[in-house]
């Protein structure tokens, strides 16, 4: 993760033959939405809930052109998903049975994006953008709870761990430059991963963002 974030870096400053005001900077709060977690389940009826979570994402990037620019954007979203298995059918206090697994997983994310200018008008810009998705996951956490109550740490969802995963996005950019310098933005950002969190699974991870933020350009 520390290389792909130099390599990245690296990237972004090989443009530093542009004026410093070609830079910008900022930082954005949302909401991430988790279309499919690429977790799976054998058991016919069985539904995922996939709970919304807060996101803070910051970026940095420089314009490569009067309409066209290159951003990067360093951030991270956390995954809870609960699987309610539904054996209404089934002895209600069997320890066996599986009635509820919720899986909990922490994930850090660089997104290399460009952006293209497609409506400009005053002090409204639209930027249309398509990039590379990266996402790192840190931590997860898997737990059970069975018919007669009782909870335990499980690897029935996530049983072949995959941390990395990569994959492309894309969305846009609503922009009202309050001055020259400070902007306010909208940006809707749809992922979708090439892999899940199992390895080898044939499910992929597929997310929406949705985020208000401030740009500062220097």
């Amino acid at each position: 993760m520390k290389r792909l974030i130099t390599l990245l870096t690296f990237l972004l400053c090989s443009f530093c033959g542009y004026s410093q005001s070609k830079f910008f900077f900022g930082v954005n709060a949302g909401i991430s939405f988790i279309k499919d977690n690429s977790l799976s389940s054998s058991v016919a009826g069985a539904e995922f809930d996939n709970k919304p979570k807060l996101i803070f994402p910051a970026l940095v990037g420089i314009y490569i052109s009067d309409k066209s620019r290159v951003r990067l954007d360093l951030g991270g979203f956390n995954i809870e998903s609960k699987l309610n298995y539904n054996y209404n059918s089934l002895q209600i206090n069997d320890p066996s049975v599986p009635n509820l697994s919720e899986v909990f997983i922490k994930t850090k994310t660089i997104n290399l994006n460009y952006d293209y200018r497609v409506v400009g008008r005053e002090k409204f810009d639209v930027y249309a953008f398509a990039g590379l998705r990266s996402l790192f996951s840190t931590n997860k956490k898997e737990v059970t709870t069975y018919a007669d109550g009782h909870e335990e740490d499980t690897a029935i969802l996530i049983y072949g761990y995959n941390r990395n995963i990569f994959g492309l996005g894309a969305g846009v950019v609503a922009k009202y430059n309050h001055t020259d310098k400070t902007a306010y933005t909208f940006t809707p950002d749809y992922a979708y991963y090439f892999g899940g969190f199992n390895k080898g699974n044939n499910n992929n991870l597929k997310r929406l963002s949705l985020a208000i933020g401030v740009e500062f350009r220097l």
